[in-house]
């Protein structure tokens, strides 16, 4: 109870002095009889069974108490040495250790933006009018690059503004891409879109893509045409990228030479290895048999490493082939770009947040 007055008047702003005092005449007479509240007896005995030594701790003085939620206010008092146990008078016996809470100043519209933020978490054109006695657009125009509007959020005549560490970060590309079109009806939006352009991410070039063949980015017409320019087959392929599968009309591949030599074998066709890949499946090859014990199978490693190889040569020449038609490559970088080069990490300031309540005598890094 001692320490909660101590503790209340300082929150209130009132005289704090005789409360510590009293706090102190109660710990010493608590001392005096036993020990520091902190007392920590520790006992050590020796495992029979490993010989590994394990230590108990008991704290005596606050064991009794551990059901009562203010044990660790009445722990927090008392700096103790487990060491020397001994416990003496913390910060709380002679400083001020929580700031009541104040008026803020309110000199600037960035003043009232700190506390708009603090109050709501957001940008509360209202509410920064009100702190500076000022029309709410003279307080948007001294923020300058420091709010944008919200092209998504601001609808149904509702304006909804944001910070800039909001606005210019999380999916860059697509929030440029929705600045321009509301740009196009409202001229304000100029600004987000000037903005964005400067923080788009510098777009990754063709050798720093990994262009394989099954990717979910790819579309499925390219993978099509490598197969018809590269594997001679016209064929049908199609993608469900919600399970992440594809399939392929493997009817094409029956009767080609190739499909069973330069691209595929004759136990594992070019059609089947084109669905490995596309699937990132490893082919195995079995063999089977039946005799008077039943059906057998086995894996036949030297047909299945043959179908390996002829699978690694279509994958490697879907890499090469998808680069070399400069309109083609400009088409997915572009893709990729925009689809996975896109985000901007977002970084926080909290110089803004009151932290009414907390305690003085420990600093934040």
């Amino acid at each position: 109870d001692a320490a909660r007055l101590v503790l209340r008047a300082q929150v209130e702003n009132l005289p704090y002095s005789a409360h510590q005092a009293d706090l102190k005449r109660a710990y010493q007479a608590f001392a005096r009889q036993f020990g520091p509240i902190n007392l920590t007896n520790t006992t050590t005995r020796v495992d029979e069974e490993t010989g590994e030594e394990k230590s108990t701790q008991r704290r005596p003085n606050l064991q009794p108490f551990y059901d009562d939620p203010d044990v660790w206010l009445v722990s927090s008092i008392e700096e103790y040495d487990e060491k020397s146990q001994t416990g003496r008078p913390g910060p709380i016996f002679s400083e001020r250790v929580i700031q009541a809470p104040s008026e803020p100043e309110v000199h600037g519209a960035h003043d009232a933006l700190a506390v708009s933020l603090h109050e709501t978490g957001g940008v509360d054109v209202e509410r920064m009018a009100e702190l500076l006695g000022r029309p709410g657009e003279e307080v948007l125009a001294e923020l300058g690059s420091s709010v944008y509007l919200d092209p998504i959020r601001s609808t149904g005549g509702r304006e909804v503004w944001v910070t800039a560490d909001e606005a210019l970060s999380g999916a860059v590309r697509t929030k440029l891409a929705q600045a321009r079109e509301a740009a196009e009806r409202d001229r304000r939006y100029l600004r987000n879109v000037a903005a964005l352009e400067e923080v788009q991410p510098e777009d990754l070039r063709p050798s720093d893509i990994t262009a394989r063949l099954g990717a979910p980015w790819i579309p499925v017409p390219d993978v099509e045409a490598f197969v018809a320019e590269v594997m001679g087959v016209r064929t049908t392929i199609h993608h469900t990228l919600e399970v992440a599968t594809w399939s392929v009309d493997k009817s094409g591949f029956s009767g080609k030479a190739e499909a069973t030599s330069v691209w595929g074998t004759q136990r594992r066709h070019a059609g089947d290895l084109l669905d490995d890949a596309l699937n990132q499946a490893s082919p195995k090859i079995w063999d089977t048999w039946r005799d008077e014990n039943g059906e057998h199978r086995e894996l036949n490693t030297k047909e299945t490493e043959a179908a390996k190889e002829k699978l690694a040569a279509i994958k490697t020449a879907f890499e090469t082939w998808v680069w070399q038609d400069t309109d083609r490559a400009e088409r997915l970088v572009r893709l990729y770009n925009d689809a996975f080069n896109n985000l901007v990490p977002r970084t926080f300031d909290g110089s803004h947040l009151k932290l009414p309540g907390a305690s003085t005598a420990i600093s934040l890094r």
